[in-house]
């Protein structure tokens, strides 16, 4: 804080997000501890892969805005022979400083060294036909054409749905938890009393959508379009909304920042 002494990331409490300040033994906090990781993970992604760029020569990451002041040669040097007699002459590789970059959050939560409990599946199957109750968790089903299907009471945690489209399906009282619908196709849908918290929204069409009474904390809805959706009763505790600032706890049929 004084820009003269370092500490670690994990010692300050603005750093760590409460998804790490949970009960280790609620399944719930490590489901969504896991889907932040995933998001990270996507998100470095968007940064490094997709756009076909190069990843950037050591130092190069930070941002022109940082109000870090710039460092002299003597206090590089410096730090450089104190890296040297640290951990047995270890230096840290370029990419660290990438992964801070990509989000100091995300670096806490890999120190934190949580474990990663499998999700609850019961007895799913990937292969079953569309119908109400239908068990689809953990399935792979992007780009799925599931237009004005009956999937009432579908339990789709942890399902990949990327990019596809759900025009009018009924969905009331289902359980998408988690689930990977980034740029998936939900208008006019009915979700009304689903259970969707830390679900992935990036970039997906809710025109229309009926989320009334639906759990959606934690959910992302980054660049995602609600117009016209009906939010009334749901939930959106700590939900990332559309403009990607942070619902705070206790926002009930609207975001509240």
């Amino acid at each position: 804080m004084d820009r003269e002494t370092w500490r670690p990331a994990g010692e300050i409490e603005e750093l760590v997000p409460d998804v790490l300040k949970a009960d280790a033994a609620d399944s719930h906090a490590q489901e969504r501890l896991k889907a932040a990781r995933r998001w990270a993970d996507e998100r470095l992604k968007d940064r490094r892969g997709e756009r076909g760029e190069a990843p950037p020569a050591e130092g190069s990451w930070r941002r022109a805005s940082d109000r870090r002041q710039a460092e002299s040669s003597e206090v590089l040097h410096h730090r450089t022979a104190k890296s040297g007699r640290t951990r047995g002459g270890f230096s840290p590789p370029a990419k660290w400083g990438l992964a801070v970059a990509g989000g100091i959050p995300v670096f806490v939560a890999a120190l934190m060294l949580f474990s990663e409990p499998a999700s609850d599946t019961g007895k799913w199957d990937c292969t079953a036909p569309v119908q109400p109750g239908v068990n689809w968790n953990d399935c792979q089903m992007p780009n799925a054409r599931l237009d004005k299907a009956d999937l009432t009471g579908a339990t789709l945690r942890n399902t990949n749905l990327q990019g596809a489209s759900l025009r009018e399906s009924r969905l009331k009282d289902s359980d998408l938890s988690f689930a990977n619908l980034i740029s998936a196709n939900l208008a006019n849908a009915h979700l009304n009393g689903a259970a969707i918290l830390g679900a992935n929204f990036r970039g997906a069409d809710l025109n229309n959508a009926d989320l009334s009474g639906a759990d959606l904390s934690y959910a992302d809805f980054s660049g995602a379009d609600l117009t016209g959706a009906n939010l009334s009763g749901a939930r959106l505790d700590s939900a990332i909304w559309t403009d990607r600032s942070v619902c705070t706890k206790g926002s009930i049929g609207r975001c509240i920042h």
